[in-house]
C-alpha cells in the first residue's frame, strides 16, 4: 500500500543538505517527513547509508508515494533492500557529484564513489540538478569515464540519465530572507562579506591574502567571514587572517539562521571565491539581502546571474576581481534585483510535488 505523502531521505544532514531539506519539510505540499543521519564520515554515509534506511523502510507498514534523497545515497541499493519501493516515486536530488567535485592533492580519486551517484540516477523516476551547470558537468564525466571502461559498459549511459533529469535549483525560503533585506547602506567603509564553509574547494585562502593586499591600494574595507569551520584548516589561512588584522569585524560561524541573516544583511558586497559550486545557496540567500554578488565568470553563476550584470558581478582573474571590488567602493548604494526569485520554495516546490499526482506514481 501506498501513502500519500512524501519521505525525505537525508543521509548528511548537514550545511546546505540540512537547510534544503529543512525547506522542503516547510513549503512541500504534500504531508512530508525526513529521516536524517549526521553529517560526518561522508564516504562510509555513501556506502552505508542505504543499510539503515532500508531496515526502517521494510519495517513501515505503508511506504510514502513520493522519495527524495540526495546524491549521498546509494538509491538502487537501497531500492534492491526495499523492493516494495517499486511504487514509490524516486527523486534523486543532486546537490554535488564525486565524478567532477575537486579533491586535495593527497586525496586519491574513488570512482566508485562516481559510481554510486551513476547508479543511483539510474535507479531514480526524476532526477532534480541544481543547475545545468551541474547536470553538464555531471553527464561530460560520464562520458569520460565510459570511454575508460574496457568494454564501454557505460555507453548511453548518459542519454538515459538525461532523460530523466530537470533543473530546478534549490527552494528558498525568500519570507525568511525579505524581512531582513537592506534597503539603505550605513556610511562608513565597504563591507565586504564571505560566507562560505572554509574548505580547500571554496578558496578561503585565496581571498584572505587578495583583500589584505587591496591594503597597499588605500581602500578603505571591512571584512565578515561567515561559514562553518573546520577542524583542520587549509594551510596559510591563519597567515591571512593575519594580513587583514583589525580590518576582519566579525570571524564566526553563526547557527541560529535570524542572527545571521541580519549581520549578513549589513554587508554590502558578496565574494566567492570557489572553485566547485553547483547552485550556490549561501550566494543566492545574500543576493536576496541586498548584497552585490562578485563571483567567478564560470561553475553556476553565468546562468544564474542576469546577463546584463555579468560584467559588473563576474570575474576571470584575481586582478579582475579586484577592480570589481573597487568599482563597489564606488557605487556604495548598488544593489542587485530579486535574482533569485524564481526559486521561491513554495512555487517550486508545488510544480515538483503536484498534489494531484500524490496517489499514483508518475
Amino acid at each position: 500500500m501506498v501513502e500519500p505523502r512524501l519521505l525525505i531521505l537525508d543521509p548528511y544532514h548537514g550545511g546546505s543538505h540540512a537547510a534544503v531539506t529543512e525547506t522542503l519539510l516547510k513549503f512541500s505540499p504534500l504531508p512530508s517527513q525526513s529521516w536524517t543521519l549526521p553529517a560526518r564520515h561522508w564516504k562510509w554515509r555513501m556506502g552505508s547509508a542505504h543499510l539503515t534506511f532500508s531496515k526502517r523502510l521494510n519495517q513501515c507498514e505503508t511506504l510514502p508515494s513520493h522519495l527524495l534523497t540526495t546524491d549521498m545515497l546509494d538509491l538502487s541499493r537501497l531500492q534492491g533492500l526495499c523492493p516494495r519501493l517499486y511504487a514509490t516515486h524516486c527523486t534523486l536530488l543532486m546537490h554535488e557529484n564525486q565524478l567532477s567535485y575537486p579533491r586535495p592533492e593527497r586525496d586519491r580519486e574513488d570512482l566508485h564513489l562516481g559510481m554510486i551517484n551513476i547508479n543511483s540516477c539510474l535507479a531514480a523516476d526524476r532526477i532534480w540538478w541544481n543547475s545545468e551547470h551541474h547536470r553538464d558537468d555531471f553527464l561530460s564525466h560520464v562520458e569520460n569515464l565510459s570511454r575508460m571502461l574496457p568494454e564501454q559498459g557505460l555507453s548511453g549511459v548518459d542519454h538515459e540519465i538525461l532523460e530523466r533529469s530537470q533543473v530546478l535549483g534549490l527552494p528558498l525560503d525568500l519570507d525568511e530572507i525579505r524581512p531582513h533585506r537592506h534597503v539603505q547602506r550605513s556610511p562608513g567603509p565597504l563591507k565586504i562579506a564571505w560566507n562560505h564553509r572554509r574548505d580547500q574547494d571554496k578558496g578561503a585562502v585565496e581571498v584572505l591574502h587578495l583583500l589584505a593586499d587591496l591594503i597597499e591600494e588605500g581602500l578603505d574595507f571591512e571584512v565578515m567571514l561567515f561559514g562553518e569551520r573546520f577542524r583542520n584548516e587549509p594551510s596559510g589561512l591563519a597567515e591571512g587572517l593575519e594580513r587583514l588584522g583589525a580590518r576582519v569585524i566579525h570571524d564566526a560561524f553563526i547557527s541560529d539562521r535570524t542572527d545571521y541573516l541580519r549581520l549578513l544583511a549589513k554587508g554590502d558586497v558578496l565574494l566567492s571565491t570557489s572553485k566547485q559550486e553547483n547552485f550556490g545557496l549561501s550566494v543566492a540567500e545574500a543576493v536576496q539581502l541586498g548584497l552585490w554578488p562578485l563571483l567567478p565568470n564560470a561553475l553556476c553563476y553565468p546562468e544564474l546571474i542576469p546577463e546584463s550584470q555579468h560584467e559588473h558581478c563576474l570575474y576571470s582573474s584575481s586582478q579582475e576581481l579586484k577592480s570589481l571590488i573597487l568599482q563597489a567602493a564606488e557605487q556604495p548604494e548598488r544593489q542587485p534585483g530579486s535574482w533569485y526569485e524564481r526559486y521561491e520554495a513554495k512555487a517550486l516546490l508545488a510544480s515538483v510535488f503536484p498534489i494531484t499526482d500524490a496517489s499514483s506514481h508518475p
